[in-house]
């Protein structure tokens, strides 16, 4: 979850700019960051990474104070595709879209939703 309200596309692979700290700063997006997270429990525990687990791990990001620009959305610049494939940004007022993504994913013992 990020408090941000906007953003703008910098430079860096996976880099964005947004108000942090008092002042505009360089970050990582937030699907890179969500993405990040994803791996890093993925390699630093065992029952995701091992072959016999049935743990999926699924990562997004969701900016709920953050409303999306109806044309041209920073955040949503094909540079930063990659990242938002693998974690898919949900913005203020997607949080239908969120809650269907996450009911997607949970999946029961019994394999039934």
């Amino acid at each position: 979850m990020k408090q941000w309200q906007k953003a703008k596309v910098s430079e860096g692979d996976g880099i964005v700019r947004t108000f942090l700290g008092g002042r505009e700063r360089e970050t990582v997006h937030p699907a890179y960051q969500a993405s990040s997270y994803k791996r890093y429990l993925q390699n630093f525990n065992e029952s995701l990474y091992s072959d016999s687990t049935s743990i999926q791990l699924h990562s997004c990001a969701y900016l709920h104070n953050y409303i999306m620009a109806s044309i041209g959305e920073p955040l949503l610049d094909k540079r930063y595709s990659s990242y938002i494939q693998e974690s898919p940004v949900y913005f203020q007022f997607n949080d239908r879209d969120l809650a269907r993504n996450i009911r997607k994913h949970r999946i029961s013992k019994s394999g039934a939703l």
